[in-house]
């Protein structure tokens, strides 16, 4: 597949779209009631990940391929939901995003996995049992991660990212404010 780290990618623009909404909705004066809270939402997100996908690593709930995505799933979309409570109008606008994004790709997915085009489009994970059906592998490793665990890592990345952007606008506009006041 791509891998993390692809020049050419959607993954990595998740961040940098999340920095840019940030900014373009403090603009507009549509920034969080706090930046501090949208932030630790954001990062009480990136927790939940780390600590379910943990969880479901040691104490085995995800026992075969179908459930280990489904958990991831379930991981991802709720660490989504967890941000959210922290600047819900960026919620919106980087959710609305990662479905703008992610939507074309569900769809070259499925005109890859119909044609067996053997790129990464189509490519199985290791670890996927043989002889899936064509309608069970493309919802599986197309249809569902994209619509659900990938929307879901652009919420939390873009919230993430966002909420670290309203920070920094609010350490710069409270700067001046603070500075002595005469001579």
């Amino acid at each position: 597949m791509g891998g993390a780290w692809s020049i050419i990618g959607i993954t990595w623009l998740a961040p940098v779209f999340g920095i840019y909404f940030a900014a373009t909705l403090l603009a507009s004066g549509q920034g969080p009631t706090s930046a501090w809270r949208a932030l630790a939402w954001a990062i009480l997100a990136v927790i939940v990940i780390i600590a379910l996908s943990y969880l479901g690593s040691v104490q085995h709930i995800e026992r075969d391929f179908e459930g280990r995505l489904i958990y991831i799933w379930l991981v991802t979309a709720v660490a989504a939901l967890v941000a959210m409570r922290g600047w819900p109008a960026l919620f919106k606008v980087i959710a609305a995003y990662g479905y703008a994004a992610r939507i074309p790709v569900a769809l070259v997915m499925y005109l890859a996995f119909r044609g067996n085009w053997a790129t990464h489009y189509d490519a199985l994970p290791p670890g996927m049992p043989p002889g899936y059906p064509f309608w069970e592998k493309y919802l599986l490793l197309g249809f569902l991660p994209q619509l659900v665990f990938w929307v879901a890592y652009t919420v939390v990345s873009g919230m993430l990212l966002g909420g670290i952007t309203a920070a920094v606008f609010r350490l710069i506009w409270l700067a001046p404010q603070k500075a002595p006041s005469g001579k």
